[in-house]
């Protein structure tokens, strides 16, 4: 017999797994969408997204409503770095997962080499993803401006095209000698 089970989950892991397939099948992460995928309401969401956001940093804002997931960021483990005597030993251990002991400083050069090149290879490819957003929200403000000037032009023609059917009318008045709107002369 089939007898629908309750869901046992949290709203914080309806949240968090509604993120994930949202983030798996590449649809934007919105306060909508997630509404829709988990049936939540928009308090509860809010309060997990806000959370995620400003405490646990799984979650980057991009715009108002919109967020992204933030991969590989969690709590970060602590790292210590001691040096050894003055030949250039040096002992780096991270909590959990273990302890790393350089002797050579041909290593030591290599590792930080590499290391180096990783971190401008991510602050390239940060600068290139904050560029790409900045130059997107100037798009969507453009496309926004555009479509009020737009709407603006369009109100400006049609007062012009009203105000040239009033001059027609009076100018066709004044043909007929009805004298509207003709200032009075003095005769002399």
């Amino acid at each position: 017999m089939n007898t629908l089970s309750k869901d046992t989950r949290t709203s914080r892991q309806i949240v968090l797994d509604a993120i994930h397939e949202l983030a798996g099948l590449d649809h934007a992460i919105t306060r909508e969408n997630l509404q829709a995928t988990t049936g939540l309401t928009q308090h509860i969401i809010d309060d997990h997204v806000s959370r995620m956001v400003d405490e646990e940093g799984t979650l980057r804002r991009v715009r108002p409503g919109v967020y992204e997931l933030v991969r590989g960021i969690g709590k970060m483990p602590n790292v210590y770095f001691t040096d050894i005597g003055e030949d250039s030993s040096l002992v780096i251990e991270v909590d959990d997962c273990g302890k790393l002991v350089i002797n050579d400083a041909r290593v030591a050069r290599k590792i930080a080499e590499r290391l180096s090149g990783n971190y401008a290879q991510n602050l390239m490819l940060e600068m290139k993803y904050q560029f790409g957003m900045v130059s997107q929200d100037l798009m969507l403000e453009l496309k926004q401006a555009k479509r009020e000037l737009s709407q603006r032009i369009a109100e400006l023609e049609a007062e012009k095209s009203n105000l040239a059917r009033k001059l027609a009318e009076r100018t066709h008045q004044s043909s007929l000698g009805l004298g509207f709107d003709e200032p009075a002369t003095e005769q002399r």
